[in-house]
């Protein structure tokens, strides 16, 4: 549950919480019966944290001739967000579209199969994304450089955050 409202993995609290835990039993029946336990939760969570990975993100940029193809059939199995922008190819000069979204790791074997069946020669670059930001999830801030405190007024009305 918590792991759902942050969107980061959780595996780290885990961690610390059995840690504790076993920093108790270790003062009341003796440190060396606790430290093997402490070294096997330390691998084994690292080892959970390595392939779980779940809330990673990824950026897909797809450049294709047919995005009203692909975008028809993303938008009717995704509910994730896209932008399209018209390009023009740097050696061709041909007229391209870009499409850009940000998914879940899990989600890119879909995608790439519905890619490659609407357009077979679509181009698509997939790298990791470390936190995307989107309306409001994040207040906008800026900081008086003496102060080191926000100052709202410093922001045009239009952006201000008003929550």
């Amino acid at each position: 549950m918590v792991s759902n409202k942050t969107g980061q993995s959780i595996w780290g609290l885990i961690f610390a919480g059995n840690c504790a835990v076993l920093l108790i039993f270790g003062a009341l029946f003796g440190w060396e019966a606790a430290a093997y336990p402490i070294i096997f939760q330390f691998i084994s969570t690292k080892a959970i944290e390595m392939f779980y990975t779940r809330y990673d993100r990824v950026t897909l940029q797809i450049t294709t001739t047919r995005p009203e193809q692909i975008l028809a059939d993303y938008n009717e199995i995704h509910k994730h967000g896209s932008s399209v922008v018209e390009v023009m190819g740097g050696r061709s000069r041909k007229r391209y579209w870009l499409i850009t979204t940000v998914v879940s790791s899990y989600e890119i074997d879909d995608i790439m199969h519905l890619i490659r069946v609407r357009d077979g020669s679509a181009v698509v670059n997939v790298f990791r994304t470390e936190s995307p930001v989107t309306p409001g999830t994040q207040k906008p801030e800026r900081l008086d450089s003496k102060a080191g405190q926000r100052n709202a007024s410093l922001w045009p009305a239009s952006l201000r955050w008003s929550g």
